[in-house]
């Protein structure tokens, strides 16, 4: 949870395509590398490539002979000295990669520097200087007549030209590139081009068809991609310099590189592209995915590369899949789910018994969209039979059934076999299903809630010094979210915004204890968020930091409600570091031992499931993008969570997620959905592998994008369906609408789901009735 609620990456998520090709190791040179390692310090590079105390130099007769090749010796053409934490730390393989070519020379990439989230003052840039031959500081009136330094925010996005910034002394987070004795304390000129959320940026140098330019004619290298891993606010320093000779633009292309539109090629890129899916993955293609690919295929094209040439590259880059390489056995192939209940294998002749208190729907087809044909009484006795159309009797989550009140089709999630026991929050071990504190499968629509007993009035009556107040004000609200179904709330027990009980302990002990004792009566589950990560960058350093108070929260919280059994803790909101996904994962283990040590402590229940792990898809990155540490370290907090929760706001149709996010102005807003739908996938497989419920902790459809701020309410709707029925074909048992059915302050979040006050009134009122005529609420 956060302020705004618009889905990443890895804001919101995280930041986050499908499918996309796995970076592989930077190459850096041994030598350059230890040498960039050793000296950045700060944030600053301590090294000049210009002579001390010399100011910068404007263009001469004598820099032109040198840059045309035939002046003063110039410094042989080296490989680019990338800064290796770019790799370590971000996650990053940023290579220099040919862009243009030119009859007299290049800018090449001299040096990448990088600066974390402690070292870059609050900013999120990529940094650009310009250096000559010699590696010489040029005029900031020369850079500003003669260059233009351009760049791409993501693949198949329009060219930018960065903003010059002239006569500003190298006022980028305190001298990035130089210290004031090596510029004699000169000003300087560089370029600034603003980066957002995970923008795969790529940047390079134009020099301006301008009388005069000495340097017309020269080509440029290409360099990236840049982005914001997990949001972080970090900075890229660049350093390009002229390099005298004719260049020749062919070369290894990487598939984040920029892409320049051409007339339309001779070849079918989209055939080449499904030919591929057929060739190497032996299936056809799925819609997400083969946007992508289609517009890295034309990126290709269009930089005059053959039909075979593509086709190979193509093929290459769906060999490094991990469901090719799980193909050859390089990779675990995902698991499929537990058979059983919900996993679509009862066979005809089964005895089923319906776990469903309140009654379960038995309809025409397979499908909440399908008629209501009776309501069956929990605890009905049914049979398996084959329906009339000779399928499958159990598929896509619904089985085929007789029973006193007729044949038809049942939800597999309401249905057990005969004499299976109700279970636990979480299930057993293994079945994959999510119950309720009496063992019934809970609903599939869930609450988010986080101000749970505020007043009407607007203010929270104190736990301890107005029980009897706070008290009301909870039954008020879960009366709303009960008498609509829902059947899990998620709350605070946190130093969120909206707490006004700040660190209080003792109170928001007493909060959780009355919310817990009134949900019990109404046979609810509770979920606790006992730390916010949203109001912080995911870093675990920051987390350590305020281990202490984190503990003291645990001990007093955790322990004064050990007993709850239908109570299930979050070590905390939004919590993650994808730049140090190991060291999270340790972290994250010690928290919820933690938890588990103190319920233990305090005469609980231990053994049943008590961790809910509610994260954003890039919490540890994203696997299926380059990061390829992550997959361990999300394994590892699977292993010690119970109830696995990643948050989702996806902004168009299934199939049709835009790479980034766009504000109603067309601005960014730092969101990447394709790649947290990929991460949201891999999120359920590790969970289905382990045996464990999987839910959307978080869902909604976001209003304030370009792709959904033109939708009528019953498009909004019809969206928001079309993704329900992606997720639960996904794996996923349950969705958390944020700040489902709120009618007490007002909350106009752009997500929320706010039903009687607020901006998007009419939509929740649209979409809530479609939900419940479909079904929703009650399958």
């Amino acid at each position: 949870m956060s302020v705004s609620r618009t889905s990443s990456s890895s804001p919101k998520p995280e930041p986050q395509r499908s499918e996309e090709p796995k970076p592989k190791d930077v190459a850096t040179a041994p030598k350059a590398a230890e040498a960039s390692a050793k000296e950045v310090k700060a944030g600053q590079d301590q090294r000049s490539t210009q002579p001390r105390n010399v100011a910068p130099r404007a263009f001469t007769a004598d820099h032109f002979e040198a840059a045309g090749g035939s002046g003063p010796a110039v410094r042989a053409t080296k490989a680019a000295d990338i800064d290796p934490r770019i790799a370590t730390e971000a996650g990053l393989n940023v290579t220099a990669q040919p862009h243009s070519a030119g009859e007299r020379g290049t800018f090449t990439v001299d040096t990448v520097r990088y600066q974390n989230n402690q070292q870059s003052g609050g900013n999120h840039n990529v940094y650009v200087r310009v250096v000559d031959a010699h590696g010489s500081e040029l005029s900031p009136a020369d850079v500003n007549r003669y260059f233009d330094v351009q760049y791409t925010p993501g693949p198949g996005q329009a060219v930018v030209s960065a903003s010059p910034k002239i006569q500003d002394a190298y006022g980028v987070a305190k001298d990035a590139w130089s210290t004031s004795a090596n510029t004699g304390g000169a000003t300087g000129a560089y370029f600034d081009a603003p980066m957002y959320g995970g923008n795969q940026t790529m940047v390079w140098v134009t020099p301006k068809d301008v009388p005069g330019n000495p340097y017309a004619g020269y080509g440029s290298q290409a360099v990236g991609p840049f982005s914001m891993p997990a949001n972080h606010h970090v900075n890229y320093l660049v350093t390009f310099r002229a390099t005298p000779g004719a260049t020749d633009p062919t070369g290894p292309t990487n598939p984040t590189g920029p892409i320049t539109p051409t007339e339309p090629q001779a070849f079918s890129t989209e055939q080449l592209v499904e030919d591929t899916y057929q060739q190497v993955l032996g299936r056809a293609s799925d819609p997400g995915g083969k946007a992508n690919w289609v517009a890295y295929a034309n990126h290709l094209a269009n930089q005059g590369h053959s039909e075979q040439e593509v086709r190979d590259s193509l093929t290459a880059m769906f060999k490094q899949s991990d469901e090719y390489r799980a193909r050859q056995g390089q990779v675990p192939a995902p698991v499929p789910p537990p058979a059983g209940p919900g996993g679509g294998t009862y066979a005809p002749g089964e005895t089923l018994q319906v776990s469903a208190q309140g009654g379960l729907n038995l309809r025409a087809g397979p499908g909440t969209a399908q008629a209501r044909l009776n309501v069956l009484a929990d605890g009905a006795s049914l049979r398996v039979t084959a329906p009339p159309d000779g399928g499958a009797a159990s598929r896509n989550g619904w089985v085929h059934v007789s029973s006193p009140a007729g044949s038809g089709w049942v939800s597999e999630q309401y249905v057990r076999k005969a004499g299976t026991p109700g279970g636990t929050p979480g299930g057993t071990p293994g079945d994959g299903r999510l119950l309720t504190p009496d063992g019934r499968p809970q609903h599939y629509v869930a609450g988010n809630y986080t101000d749970l007993g505020r007043s009407n009035a607007g203010h929270m009556p104190h736990p301890i010094h107005d029980e009897a107040g706070f008290r009301a004000a909870v039954n008020q609200d879960l009366d709303r979210l009960r008498e609509m179904g829902v059947d899990n709330v998620r709350i605070w027990a946190a130093d969120f915004p909206e707490n006004p009980l700040g660190n209080d302990n003792a109170a928001l002990a007493a909060r959780v204890r009355i919310i817990a004792e009134e949900a019990s009566r109404r046979g609810m589950t509770v979920t606790v968020d006992l730390f916010d990560g949203a109001t912080m960058d995911k870093d675990v350093n920051a987390y350590r930091g305020r281990d202490a108070e984190l503990d003291a929260r645990i001990q007093s919280i955790v322990g004064a409600n050990a007993g709850a059994s239908n109570i299930v803790w979050s070590v905390g909101n939004e919590i993650g570091d994808p730049n140090n996904p190991s060291g999270f994962a340790d972290w994250y283990v010690e928290k919820a031992n933690l938890i588990r040590d103190t319920v233990r402590a305090n005469g609980g229940d231990a053994n049943r499931p008590l961790i809910s792990l509610q994260v954003t898809p890039g919490a540890l990155g994203h696997p299926t993008h380059g990061w390829g540490n992550a997959r361990a370290a999300m394994e590892r907090v699977v292993a010690a969570s119970d109830i696995i929760s990643p948050h989702f706001y996806p902004t168009a149709l299934p199939g049709q997620l835009p790479w980034e996010n766009k504000r109603e102005d067309g601005s960014s807003q730092g969101t990447f959905p394709q790649m947290d739908y990929d991460s949201l996938k891999v999120w359920v497989e590790l969970a289905k592998k382990a045996g464990k419920p999987v839910t959307a902790g978080e869902f909604s459809v976001p209003r304030d994008t370009q792709a959904t701020q033109d939708l009528s309410p019953q498009q909004y709707a019809e969206m928001t369906e079309a993704w329900m029925r992606e997720l639960k074909n996904l794996g996923i048992q349950q969705v958390s609408f944020w700040q489902l059915a709120k009618d007490d302050v007002g909350h106009v979040d752009p997500a929320s789901v706010d039903v009687i006050v607020g901006d998007n009134a009419g939509d929740s009122r649209t979409l809530i009735d479609r939900l419940r005529g479909n079904g929703w609420f009650n399958p």
